[in-house]
């Protein structure tokens, strides 16, 4: 649910002959301000998994997913938010049931950052307990991140979670196996992928297996999965 307002305020306390002014986050409409706003990319950090804890998000809505479980959406910061450090992603995921914003909205989100193995984070960066005030709507989407094909690798996509991507060059579908019941694709940075028993014999000693081995890892290191391609076709 999208819940619109919140603010935050000074408000003085007089007891006896003393009088103080204090500035405390208050709620309006559901929403708790947090005295700072935090980038998406201190958030991600340079590591492998998020920072976990309390934050508050201004970025725009790049994707919504009400149908999916976990249900949510995607944001990343404007362009102009943009941090100086490749290695730290500018998107994440808000975990939501129902949500009601749309591609385009500038939104607050107050709430908490994990990844982990458990629901719904399942090892990805995600906001859990969202509270979400649209600021703005119809606003640019930021732009692509354009990742090269030549030096693309499988320890790569951490630096892009989350975020808009884009190919330098065209990708080639290695595998259909799993599209039918999980909507899935295979793809591969060096056109046709080969069995790597169809490109050399293998040996009778398994210990000999070496190039298969190195050939089949190579493989791995140089796809990516394309996920979540599910459509209706209409029968004659």
């Amino acid at each position: 649910m999208t819940t619109p307002g919140a603010t935050q305020a000074n408000i003085s306390l007089t007891h006896a002959n003393v009088a103080a002014t204090v500035t405390i986050p208050l709620t309006a409409n559901g929403i708790a301000s947090l005295a700072e706003t935090t980038k998406i990319s201190a958030i991600q950090g340079a590591g492998d998994q998020a920072v976990a804890g309390n934050y508050q998000v201004e970025a725009v809505v790049t994707g919504v997913y009400g149908t999916l479980s976990p249900a949510g959406f995607y944001v990343q910061e404007e362009d102009a938010d943009i941090d100086a450090d490749p290695n730290t992603s500018e998107g994440i995921f808000v975990a939501m049931e129902d949500p009601t914003v749309k591609v385009g909205d500038k939104v607050r989100i107050v709430g908490v950052a994990q990844e982990n193995g458990s629901s719904p984070s399942f090892n990805q960066a995600v906001i859990v307990e969202p509270a979400v005030e649209i600021l703005s709507s119809g606003n640019p989407a930021p732009a692509f991140v354009t990742v090269s094909n030549a030096d693309y690798s499988t320890t790569l996509p951490e630096r892009f979670e989350g975020m808009r991507v884009q190919f330098a060059s065209p990708l080639t579908i290695s595998e259909v196996s799993r599209l039918a019941q999980y909507g899935e694709l295979s793809l591969s940075m060096d056109g046709n992928i080969y069995v790597p028993t169809q490109m050399t014999i293998l040996p009778a000693e398994p210990v000999l297996w070496v190039l298969p081995t190195r050939l089949r890892f190579k493989h791995m290191l140089r796809r990516i999965l394309l996920k979540r391609l599910f459509w209706t076709t209409a029968q004659v």
